[in-house]
């Protein structure tokens, strides 16, 4: 089968997906992504959500912009092939994502900086914090 990343010929659908993550295969006892949220794998994390079809799953990755030593602004980037790394069990909790925000004075949901107080406070938007 034809390869999407670098647009060879594979034998297997195993060989596409570690071609495509960079020769990181899903360990078999991890379980894939079959929801939108967001994860964490190793220190990078990403917004996993549905294509405008609704027929699949895909990752953006989180990525800071730094001023100094402080985070700027935050942004999502579609990083392909990432979704073949991320495992159900990677899922961040509201309250993961709360610490990071608390950190950084950024939602890490939406990636918009939090202004309000209480958000501010909590390290997440009470929007945001129903979605994840």
């Amino acid at each position: 089968m034809k390869c999407g990343h670098c647009k060879d010929k594979h034998e297997t659908v195993a060989q596409v997906r570690e071609c495509s993550t960079g020769g990181k295969l899903i360990k078999a006892s991890r379980t894939p992504v079959t929801e939108p949220g967001m994860y964490q794998v190793e220190n990078e994390v990403f917004l996993v959500q549905w294509n405008k079809e609704e027929t699949r799953l895909y990752a953006k990755k989180l990525t800071p912009i730094m001023k100094g030593s402080e985070v700027h602004k935050l942004t999502f980037e579609y990083d392909k092939g990432s979704i073949y790394k991320i495992a159900a069990e990677d899922r961040m909790t509201v309250e993961q994502l709360a610490e990071m925000g608390k950190t950084t004075g950024h939602c890490w949901v939406c990636a918009r900086k939090l202004t309000v107080q209480k958000s501010i406070k909590a390290g997440i938007g009470p929007i945001c914090a129903t979605r994840v």
